[in-house]
C-alpha cells in the first residue's frame, strides 16, 4: 500500500468526477492534495454535532490504514461551519497541504465528507 493516498489530478479522458446528487456548482483545478495519517483535522471540537461528522470521517481515515510520510507533516484539513451557505450545502476546496470543509450545518460538513471520500476513489 502506499504511505500516501493521492487525490488524483484531473484527468480529461475521465471526464467530470460522478458525484451524487450533482453539485450546484463545481471548478475543477489540476493539482494533487495528500492524506496521511499525520494530516491534522482542525475544528470546532464544542460543536457536537460537528465532532460527529468529523469522528465518522477520522474513521474512515483510520480504515485506510495510511502511514505517514517522513518529511511532509504539514497538510490539514480545516472543517466548519458556515452560516453564508445554506443548510446541506457544503464548499470543499483543497490545494497541496490543505482541504478546507465548510458546511452550512453539520449535515453539509457530513455530505462535503462523502464528496471528498468519492474524489478519492478509484
Amino acid at each position: 500500500m502506499h504511505s500516501r493516498r493521492q487525490i488524483p489530478e484531473e484527468k480529461a479522458e475521465c471526464g467530470p468526477p460522478a458525484i451524487i446528487p450533482i453539485p450546484q456548482s463545481m471548478i475543477e483545478q489540476s493539482g494533487a492534495t495528500m492524506l496521511d495519517a499525520k494530516t491534522k483535522l482542525i475544528y470546532d471540537s464544542q460543536d457536537i454535532e460537528l465532532t460527529q461528522a468529523v469522528r465518522f470521517f477520522q474513521n474512515w481515515i483510520d480504515a485506510q490504514k495510511l502511514k505517514s510520510t517522513d518529511g511532509r507533516d504539514n497538510s490539514r484539513m480545516i472543517v466548519t461551519i458556515d452560516s453564508n451557505l445554506a443548510p446541506q450545502a457544503y464548499s470543499l476546496t483543497a490545494d497541496p497541504n490543505e482541504i478546507t470543509i465548510k458546511g452550512g450545518n453539520s449535515a453539509g460538513v457530513f455530505y462535503a465528507m462523502q464528496t471528498f471520500i468519492s474524489l478519492t476513489q478509484p
